[in-house]
């Protein structure tokens, strides 16, 4: 027997049954659908098969739990004392900790939480007393960014004895040629048009402010650049707002695409992959953007800086016009420079960023290997 599979066998019996919570799962779209699907998948690959608990998606070989705030987190409750799992591993809101918090007072089970975005909600003096009160009943836990540990610590003066930063890894999914030829004849794009592509932006108040910079930036460059198109994914709260926005000041060339089942495929036609937003965690559109050798501009908030780093896997913009318009005029007036960022961004994220790294560090959390637990 191998090394690594005997201590895979070794933290599989440590581990006991494995129970995820999310608020996201299959069919619910965005970053926590894709980094759970991913790492669901990996480690089933290595022997442990989770069960879901989930509030949105549709996936009948796992559980869909009804309503939301406490109802959720009771309804939590109930299903893990049918369950009884050995960990518990949360992915969303506070109502998804909070089931599990209580499921964790009532039995011996092993608890871990991920938090993948920022925070956004100030709290007084008893406010953060409780959340490090609540948050420390938890036995590990994660960010995906060093930025995200670190807003965390600065907004809520959260400290936790045993917490680390555990980035998503990325991987990217083929794309057969009658895909790309579906998705050009639906959205009108053909072999002379230029598509700048941003990823996800539709989804919360701070992409989508960076996604109107964006526009704006896109649709000043349509003179300079005849077939320039920004295709815009995902349907998200944001996209009617974006949509009157864009007619509103008669900007033309953007598509909006709703979701998409590939998101590698518009990724493939991209001549540039765009990130501008006002705040951010680590967003794995980018990270999937990287692995496929495009050419990234981004904005450098949230955990951004620490994978796409400036004129060597990417280019780092302020989210105003003038920035992003020369990042794009940069990136199509120098393929050479842009293909060598693809490249640097492709081989970073095939050494550094591998779901199989990162769901073995999990499986270790798990079995309370490697943090001074038994």
């Amino acid at each position: 027997m191998s090394g690594q599979a005997a201590g895979d066998d070794a933290a599989n019996a440590r581990t006991g049954r494995v129970v995820i919570v999310t608020d996201d799962w299959k069919g619910a779209g965005g970053g926590v659908e894709t980094f759970l699907s991913n790492l669901v998948g990996t480690m089933g690959d290595r022997g442990i098969d989770p069960i879901v608990l989930y509030q949105k998606g549709d996936d009948p070989a796992n559980v869909r739990i009804a309503g939301a705030g406490v109802g959720f987190a009771l309804r939590v409750l109930m299903e893990l004392r049918r369950i009884r799992p050995g960990v518990v591993h949360c992915h969303g809101t506070w109502s998804c900790m909070l089931g599990a918090y209580l499921y964790g007072r009532l039995a011996r089970v092993r608890l871990v939480n991920t938090f993948h975005t920022q925070p956004v909600r100030e709290l007084g003096r008893p406010g953060r007393w409780l959340l490090n009160r609540f948050v420390n009943g938890f036995d590990h836990i994660t960010y995906v960014s060093e930025a995200l540990e670190r807003s965390f610590l600065d907004m809520y003066g959260l400290e936790h004895r045993r917490s680390e930063v555990l980035r998503a890894g990325v991987r990217a999914r083929a794309v057969p040629p009658e895909e790309l030829e579906r998705f050009r004849a639906r959205h009108g794009l053909g072999p002379d048009h230029i598509v700048v592509l941003g990823q996800a932006l539709t989804a919360n108040r701070m992409k989508a402010e960076g996604a109107k910079v964006l526009m704006r930036s896109v649709h000043a460059l349509e003179a300079r650049h005849p077939g320039l198109v920004l295709a815009l994914t995902r349907e998200g709260r944001f996209s009617d707002e974006l949509r009157s926005y864009a007619r509103e000041n008669g900007i033309g060339n953007v598509i909006f695409t709703g979701d998409l089942d590939n998101p590698f495929v518009p990724l493939v036609l991209c001549e540039v992959f765009a990130h501008i937003t006002l705040a951010d965690g680590l967003p794995l559109s980018v990270l999937e953007a990287m692995s496929v050798g495009k050419p990234v501009l981004a904005t450098p908030v949230g955990g951004v800086p620490e994978v796409v780093e400036d004129g060597r896997t990417g280019l780092l913009v302020a989210p105003t016009e003038e920035e992003v318009i020369g990042g794009i005029e940069r990136l199509l007036g120098d393929p050479e420079l842009a293909g060598r960022l693809g490249e640097n961004a492709k081989a970073f994220v095939e050494t550094s960023m591998t779901w199989e790294r990162t769901a073995a560090r999990f499986i270790e959390i798990y079995g309370g290997a490697g943090d001074g637990t038994a």
